[in-house]
């Protein structure tokens, strides 16, 4: 049998208050978090997201407005360009002439595809051995008629002459067949070879003839 003294009591109980506080004050703060706290999370987390989409925002601003300015640059850069290949072709050069041509037609920022037939054909004019090919090729898959045609065996024989090595293909098929002219084996044959001496290359040619599919 245990006997407690009045010391013994006195103590077992301020121990047990001095317990009871902190055990109160534990309890306090742990049912305090979830009253106080997902209050302030919540906020804290929504100025965090607000803030981070904020900046996110705004670098795909900056990134817009970058592409617009550099696209704006380019599209100067190249009004620019044309500007002064327009003055060198209508001087007579057919090399800028023929770059105007392909910029009209291929570069979505300038492109205009009248003007690009209008340099096109004026590079043809010129003596532009790429620039007859070209335009040769457009009225091949275009020609109708005899005079088409005839349109078409011209601008090849001018090409093949200016050192062309698929337009001497061309025009060797063109005399083989009578496309355009009237047919010739033996200048087929000399126009075949000329194409060989050149390296012409089978696959461009299949592709001018639209051979090539």
């Amino acid at each position: 049998m245990v006997i407690f003294t009045g010391f013994d009591l006195l103590k077992t109980t301020q121990l047990f208050i001095l317990s009871y506080r902190i055990y109160s004050k534990s309890e306090a703060d742990v049912f305090d978090l979830p009253l106080q706290h997902p209050k302030n999370i919540m906020i804290m987390e929504t100025k965090r997201t607000t803030a981070k989409a904020s900046k996110v925002e705004s670098k795909a601003q900056q990134m817009e407005n970058g592409v617009v300015g550099f696209e704006a640059i380019i599209k100067a850069s190249l009004e620019s360009e044309t500007k002064e290949m327009k003055r060198l072709a209508l001087s007579g050069d057919a090399n800028a002439a023929y770059h105007l041509a392909n910029l009209y037609y291929l570069e979505p920022m300038v492109q205009n595809p009248n003007k690009g037939w209008k340099f096109l054909t004026l590079a043809a004019g010129l003596g532009h051995m790429c620039a007859e090919v070209d335009l040769g090729t457009i009225y091949y898959r275009r020609a109708k008629g005899k005079k088409d045609k005839k349109a078409v065996f011209d601008w090849f024989m001018s090409a093949a002459k200016h050192g062309h090595a698929e337009a001497m293909m061309v025009v060797s098929h063109f005399y083989h067949c009578g496309y355009g002219c009237k047919c010739d084996f033996g200048k087929a044959l000399l126009w075949e070879q000329n194409a060989k001496n050149n390296n012409f290359d089978y696959f461009t040619y299949l592709h001018i003839l639209g051979l090539d599919k």
